[in-house]
């Protein structure tokens, strides 16, 4: 994926032309639900964004049957007496806060790939994995529809909902070697036609796999950054293939 100089990205659309992906401003209300369940071993979740606040405690995407069962998100935690707010990692039964200085969150552009109990963040790894094994335990259960922007928490989403701007997220189905991408989603403002014929209802995200928009689920209005303006050329995401999963780590 390429950065322009508005802060859009740039890829090539279903019609062969090369087009900027704009970013969606997620501003502490609003939510996507995608409707796709983090199963903790299969599941992986590769996002592309850049912060605009790193205090107070939110949730990036993530989604739980408990604090102790079926729980998968990345966050920005405060540390023990949340004096620095450090990158967080939810899974199953635990979760881990980085330390500073390296785990403090930062409001540059970011791509965080998360599988298996395995999180990095552009290319390395953040903390020590969890055992795979951990994320069902506390009982029976079923993992729920992750959610993109916070945390759905069983009864609601939380109100601990993400400040930042959304440029890619994808969720790939690691266990199906046919069809392994489930979600590819891209910012579009209202009214955009690039990727349908049908205009997009608001500022909200089309899905490249189902091919339908996803709107808010939550509160106040997603904002759009990027200008959408037309490339003569440029790259192939994941080499021309969005059936293709990345090596770990890298950039979409």
């Amino acid at each position: 994926m390429n950065i322009d100089g508005n802060g859009a990205s740039r890829l090539i659309d279903g019609s062969g032309r090369t087009v900027n992906v704009y970013g969606l401003i997620f501003t502490g209300e609003q939510y996507i639900d995608t409707g796709l369940p983090a199963d903790g071993l299969g599941t992986r979740i590769v996002m592309e964004f850049a912060l605009t606040s790193v205090s107070p405690i939110f949730t990036i995407f993530g989604a739980r049957r408990s604090i102790n069962e079926y729980n998968f998100g990345f966050a920005v935690g405060g540390d023990a007496n949340n004096l620095q707010q450090r990158w967080r990692m939810n899974y199953g039964n635990t979760y881990t806060t980085l330390a500073a200085p390296g785990g403090n969150a930062n409001l540059a552009r970011n791509v965080v790939d998360a599988q298996g109990g395995v999180f990095r963040l552009n290319g390395a790894a953040l903390g020590t994995p969890f055992p795979p094994a951990a994320f069902t335990t506390g009982g029976p259960g079923a993992p729920l529809s992750l959610v993109l922007g916070g945390l759905n928490d069983n009864v609601a989403v939380s109100a601990q909902r993400m400040r930042a701007v959304c440029y890619r997220y994808r969720h790939y189905d690691t266990t199906d070697p046919y069809r392994p991408l489930r979600l590819d989603l891209i910012p579009v403002p209202q009214g955009d036609t690039t990727w349908s014929r049908v205009p997009a209802p608001s500022p909200c995200m089309w899905d490249a796999v189902s091919r339908r928009y996803f709107e808010n689920a939550g509160t106040g209005d997603f904002g759009i950054v990027g200008d959408g303006t037309a490339y003569d050329r440029g790259l192939l995401i994941d080499g021309g293939s969005t059936a293709t999963m990345p090596a770990a780590g890298v950039r979409l």
